[in-house]
């Protein structure tokens, strides 16, 4: 405890079914400057009542802090629930890893680094996670492109792309010595990458980032690489199942 309220923690069991069941571990989204781990609670929740366990943590957040901020927060938060988890009643071996919109980048990221030596460059503590599945809603793993508007390929190139890199990593950020590691996670992936079962998630409603979940469905099945992409219609915006987990 060191007194900062995104260094927290939820954990979520079903009351009438106390045993050790899969393990939810859930990376909120919010564009990397909003939300803490009490964001996706209705999400968690129905989880729960489906047969699932769950951890939802905070990370510290853009402008203020960048994204090996919130990596160093997601690993300390690895550390602690695996060092933890007879205390929290929770299984560290059995882990569906997932995340929504930025949330998304941070999980896969989180799982490069952390099972491949990326954590050495980023200057990150050692921690081994076993991740069974890896479900990623709405990601947006490609950050270098992530401030594309449709149709204003030049605003895009000259405003708006910069604009979303410079409020996660700084206004200098080419000089930051984590820009060429922290954009796009697929950087480092290739067809020897270990990874686990991976489901992808989004709509054709979600206009602004639906292109980044099939970019990533088909560069990963273009390495060998097998995946789930489930694409809802029209009328489902950015991160739905997240915001209405009941709908059918």
């Amino acid at each position: 405890e060191d007194g900062n309220k995104l260094h927290k923690l939820n954990v979520y069991k079903y009351a009438l079914d106390m045993r050790r069941r899969p393990l939810v571990f859930c990376i909120h989204g919010g564009g990397w400057c909003y939300g803490d781990k009490d964001l996706n609670e209705n999400f968690l929740t129905n989880l729960v009542a489906l047969g699932f366990d769950a951890v939802a943590i905070s990370y510290r957040i853009a402008p203020e802090n960048n994204v090996l901020d919130m990596l160093k927060d997601i690993f300390a938060s690895f550390k602690y629930v695996k060092e933890h988890q007879d205390e929290l009643d929770v299984d560290f071996s059995n882990i569906l890893l997932t995340g929504d919109s930025a949330g998304g980048h941070l999980a896969l990221l989180s799982y490069v680094a952390a099972t491949s030596d990326l954590y050495k460059k980023l200057g990150l503590e050692e921690v081994e996670i076993d991740v069974n599945s890896l479900v990623l809603n709405h990601p947006v793993p490609y950050l270098s492109i992530a401030g594309n508007f449709n149709g204003h390929k030049l605003a895009s190139m000259l405003v708006a792309r910069k604009g979303m890199i410079r409020q996660i990593l700084g206004k200098h950020y080419k000089k930051n010595p984590i820009y060429k590691y922290a954009l796009d996670p697929t950087y480092y992936i290739d067809k020897n990458t270990k990874l686990p079962k991976v489901m992808i998630i989004t709509s054709e409603g979600d206009r602004d980032f639906c292109y980044q979940s099939k970019m990533l469905s088909e560069f990963l099945s273009s390495l060998g690489h097998k995946n789930l992409l489930y694409v809802e219609g029209e009328n489902s915006p950015h991160v739905f199942n997240i915001l209405y987990p009941q709908k059918e």
